[in-house]
């Protein structure tokens, strides 16, 4: 601390103390004697002042009743002989000046304004006016107002001073001289206390002892000190016989533990050997594992490419008027199906056991949910099940999870609900609860139910029920993996039924952080509340007034012929790899592009790349249309930059449901099956589809001629053969062209033969 005080010596600071505590006691009793000596003659001036108005006002009586002003100044002139007073005046009964009287050297003083009706004493400006009435009769005929100087104050007040400063300057001597001497009593006995506690430190020699003064405080100070050096010298034998003691024994134990750490050192030569063994397992597995990890991924494309002609197909197959052609493609199709269910929920167990559930939260609109309507659509086909969803209007615009895999669970649910209720409802309800930062979802079914025995083991793997009785078709994995998917997000998912009623499914996800509440627009509300009836029956493709281009990068035939099948009331073209798809979307500058990853000279990703930077090319949506369907890949290439994400096998109805999202929409109804009518015989427009076949020049002039002729001589049925030929011309792909051409007169001369 840098308190000068704290540095100085015990005695000096006795002495400051006492002389600061005689220095206040000195400077109270002499403000207290000056204050009332002050105060004293104050009152003393007062009294005095106050008599002698009385007597001059007395003495002005006469000269107020008479008018007799001059007599009134002779009489005030006598104050004179009284050095004190410097001004006297003489007022009438109505505050008017009738005389008055000022020393010599104060002539230019003013008078104050006095009320003769408010006598008193007034300090103000180093001078006290004494004001006093003049009475005649009972009665105030005037008032005489005495003004005096305070020298006689200040006087006094100069030699209290002098005799303060010089009683200040006597005790003050005194107390020091005293407190030099009354200190020594103190300080002796601890100034001994802390030489002894210097030798002691110095020649740690503990048989020293303080000497003993007085029975006070620091008498107990130096006995306790005494007897500490007492025990310390006991210690100090205890701890030397100790100190033999251990030398004796640390030698014994380091030969011991030299003997311990030969044999460690031996130890950690096998543990590393062992360390490195471990390492190389560990490599070993991490390497399986990515391994397997690239031969799942493998299996899903190589399965999903086969799956995606068959499925395709069959969906085309199932337009057939011929009854047994439909029931061997729903066959096939629901076939094929259950084996994508199978496949997708073997890989996600593998992924699961493996660990690998990858969680990638991020901020999402809850409206986004709302997609699950496209997925679940082939569902409700044929089936008498209305599907709504409600979300709560207290909802907040959007949570912080992983949109993928809510949307999973959720998809999951409302297919297992769907396909357990013959008829009836399905309804989906979200909810936010605020005290615990989670969302509740909750799927709510009036289907068959679950009987109690079954409620526990539902969630285990490859458990199933009713499947006899129901002839419902599934894995058994995907209420597994959608438990271990809801525990991962921190949530939990539970079961409500009642046998024959229907089942509750309830879900929760944790935000992680508590997301904006906002009060629902009602432009938002009524699209959040609004209920969701799907009806089984075909989507309504109405026709367009401008037609839009679409890009389709394709690589495998049996994909493109798919294509050609579901698209062929659109405008599109095809091509082969990223690198062709790059350069005509340069050209022709398409609408939409439905891009193929896996393509040889150039895969879909690196040609996505290659049309971001394409400034030209900056609104142009490009959708993933891929085998790649394992966890993340979706959220992987939505992030390289891809508008949409469809997996294969090919849905027709939600590709066609992608293209509408962006405004692409068929150029001609299709939904129409008339009979073949036309102005000209088929032979006759078989002997022009010949022509065709023999124009091989693909841009000439006769091609396009033979086809507007066609146009215009057919209605009907072959009036949308005849726009669809058009339409494929106009698409530039030669050879398909030529293969429309044949499978067009192939059809003509079955009809004729019919």
């Amino acid at each position: 601390m840098n308190n000068p005080f704290h540095r100085l010596l015990i005695r000096q600071k006795l002495i400051v103390i006492i002389m600061a505590v005689t220095t206040a006691a000195l400077i109270v009793v002499a403000v207290a004697f000056i204050a009332y000596d002050v105060v004293s003659h104050r009152i003393m001036l007062e009294e005095e002042i106050k008599v002698l108005a009385a007597i001059t006002g007395n003495n002005c009586n006469a000269a107020l009743r008479f008018d007799d002003a001059e007599g009134a100044k002779n009489v005030l002139s006598n104050l004179n002989s009284h050095h004190s007073i410097t001004a006297a005046a003489v007022f009438t009964a109505d505050n008017k000046l009738f005389a008055k009287y000022q020393r010599a050297e104060n002539t230019d003083a003013e008078l104050p304004e006095m009320n003769a009706a408010s006598p008193g004493v007034y300090w103000s400006g180093g001078f006290m006016w004494v004001i006093q009435p003049i009475r005649s009769h009972d009665s105030d005929i005037g008032s005489i107002a005495l003004q005096t100087d305070l020298h006689s104050i200040n006087d006094i007040l100069f030699q209290d001073s002098i005799v303060v400063a010089a009683l200040f300057l006597f005790a003050g001597i005194a107390a020091f001289l005293l407190a030099s001497k009354l200190q020594r009593i103190i300080v002796k006995p601890i100034i001994s206390l802390a030489e002894t506690a210097k030798q002691v430190s110095l020649t740690k020699n503990y048989k020293l002892h303080a000497p003993h003064y007085y029975e006070d405080e620091v008498a107990d100070l130096t006995n306790a000190f005494n007897a500490m050096l007492e025990e310390i010298e006991k210690r100090e034998t205890s701890l030397k016989a100790y100190r033999d003691q251990l030398e004796n024994l640390v030698e014994e134990r380091t030969h011991k533990l030299k003997e311990t750490n030969e044999l460690l050192q031996s130890e950690i030569v096998e543990r590393e050997k062992t360390q490195e063994k471990l390492i190389e397992a560990k490599e070993e597995a991490e390497k399986a594992n990515r391994l397997k990890s690239q031969f799942l991924a493998n299996m899903s494309h190589e399965l999903r490419t086969p799956m995606n002609s068959i499925l395709g197909f069959s969906n085309i197959l199932m337009r057939y008027k011929d009854e047994k052609v439909r029931e061997f493609a729903e066959t096939i199709s629901r076939s094929g199906k259950r084996l994508m269910v199978l496949i997708d929920d073997v890989l996600d167990l593998s992924k699961v056991e493996a660990g690998k559930i990858h969680i990638r939260r991020n901020v999402f609109s809850l409206k986004n949910l709302e997609s699950i309507q496209d997925t679940i659509a082939p569902l409700l086909q044929d089936k008498p099940v209305t599907f709504s969803m409600h979300f709560d209007p207290n909802l907040p615009e959007s949570i912080y999870s992983d949109e993928t895999k809510v949307i999973q669970v959720l998809t999951n649910l409302v297919s297992n609900a769907i396909k357990f209720t013959p008829s009836g409802s399905v309804k989906v309800d979200c909810e936010f609860r605020e005290d615990e930062n989670k969302m509740l979802f909750t799927v709510k079914d009036t289907g068959i139910g679950i009987k109690p025995e079954h409620l526990d083991l539902i969630f285990e793997e490859f458990y199933q029920i009713n499947r006899d009785k129901n002839k419902q078709t599934g894995s058994g994995l995907g209420l597994a993996i959608c438990k271990q998917i809801v525990e991962a997000l921190g949530g939990d998912l539970r079961v409500e039924s009642v046998f024959g009623q229907g089942s509750i499914f309830r879900f929760t996800v944790n935000t992680d952080s508590a997301p904006k509440q906002i009060s629902v627009r009602e432009t938002v509300k009524s699209e959040l509340q609004r209920s969701l009836n799907i009806r089984s029956k075909p989507t309504d493709y109405r026709h367009a007034k401008n037609s839009k281009l679409i890009l389709i990068a394709e690589d495998e035939e049996t994909n493109q012929k798919l294509y050609h099948e579901i698209l062929r009331n659109f405008d599109y073209h095809i091509v082969g790899d990223g690198r062709e798809a790059l350069e005509w979307c340069r050209q022709e500058k398409p609408d939409v592009v439905l891009m193929d990853i896996m393509m040889p000279v150039m895969n879909g990703e690196e040609a996505l790349k290659n049309i971001r930077r394409d400034s030209n090319l900056q609104d142009l949506h490009v959708i993933a249309v891929t085998a790649k369907a394992m966890v993340g890949d979706r959220e992987s290439l939505l992030a390289q930059g891809f508008d949409d994400y469809l997996s294969k096998p090919i849905d027709e109805i939600a590709l066609k449901s992608k293209l509408e999202k962006y405004g692409i929409t068929p150029w001609y109804d299709s939904t129409e099956d008339d009979h073949i009518k036309t102005t000209l015989s088929n032979g006759e427009i078989i002997t022009k589809i010949d022509m065709l076949k023999k124009l091989k020049f693909f841009q000439s002039k006769e091609i396009k001629s033979v086809l507007e002729s066609l146009c215009g001589a057919t209605s009907g049925a072959l009036q949308k053969e005849m726009q669809t030929l058009l339409h494929t011309y106009r698409s530039r792909n030669e050879s398909l062209f030529y293969k429309e051409v044949s499978r067009l007169k192939e059809t003509l001369s079955i009809s004729t033969e019919m």
